[in-house]
This record gives C-alpha cells, sequence and structure tokens, in this order.
C-alpha cells in the first residue's frame, strides 16, 4: 500500500550561464517499510536539455515525478498573460534511502493559447524568451511542480 506525502521547500532560481537551477515542492510516493524524503534539483539549457537529479535522504525508498515549465509573461490587448512551455514528466524511478539517482531529459512543448498573442512556434527555451538583444534567461521565470507518474 502507497500513500502520497507533500514536502514544501523554498522555491529559489538561480541563472548561471545557460543553466536554472530549482528547488521546489515534490510529490513522493511512500514506501510503508519507511519515510523517504526525496529532495529534487533540475537544471534546463536554453536548447531544453537538462537533468534532474534525486536525493533520498529518508529512511525508505519512495518515487517522484516533476515537470520542469518556462513561463514568459506579456501584455497584450490591456491584458496581463503568460506563455508556457512544459517539459514532459520527469521520473525519479525508485530511489533507495540514502541514495541520488540523476535524470536527463529534452524537449519542451508549447501549451495551446487563444488570446491572438503573436509568438510564432518556438520549439526550445531560448526561442520562448528571446526578444532582440536581451538576454533570454531575464524574459522567463522557472518552475518545477510536482506531476503523477505516467
Amino acid at each position: 500500500m502507497k500513500r502520497k506525502f507533500y514536502l514544501f521547500g523554498l522555491a529559489g532560481i538561480l541563472a548561471a550561464g545557460t543553466v536554472w537551477l530549482v528547488s521546489h515542492k515534490s510529490e513522493i510516493q511512500k514506501d510503508l517499510s519507511g519515510t523517504p524524503d526525496i529532495k529534487s534539483d533540475c537544471t534546463s539549457n536554453g536548447f531544453g536539455q537538462g537533468r534532474c537529479t534525486f536525493h533520498n535522504v529518508g529512511s525508505g525508498a519512495g518515487t517522484i515525478c516533476v515537470k520542469i515549465t518556462f513561463e514568459r509573461p506579456y501584455l497584450w490587448n490591456g491584458q496581463r498573460s503568460s506563455f508556457f512551455m512544459d517539459s514532459a514528466p520527469v521520473c525519479s524511478g525508485i530511489v533507495k534511502a540514502e541514495d541520488v539517482v540523476q535524470r536527463e531529459f529534452s524537449g519542451f512543448t508549447m501549451r495551446a493559447h487563444d488570446d491572438g498573442a503573436p509568438i510564432g512556434n518556438p520549439s526550445t527555451p531560448m526561442e520562448l524568451c528571446r526578444n532582440g538583444d536581451t538576454d533570454w534567461r531575464k524574459l522567463c521565470e522557472l518552475s518545477v511542480s510536482p506531476v503523477s507518474a505516467q
């Protein structure tokens, strides 16, 4: 029997070069033989390639899945809105107590929007977030959120 537990952590974003580091709230599947406490750090570059490191500091095995999202806020016809680009779920697999695993991912998908704002068809976070000579990382926010295993 598995139970779901939620851990809440401080969200922080650090931009270094073309890499983003994020700490976040994570959903954990609990193994009843102990309590998992899985921390995750995820990075992504402007081309949509990245890695998540999952570290279980708890006493039991567990698993989590996360989704990485780039958000570009904009103003269109006097209304504030945002474009979103999401990764597929990145799952840790079973992480034993005191173990660390890494999972790589690539590719993001634009979320549909219907307000008529022009965005084209960006295929990478850099294309979504760039505007002329402005550093692409300054126009987008990066977040990591828990998702259900697929």
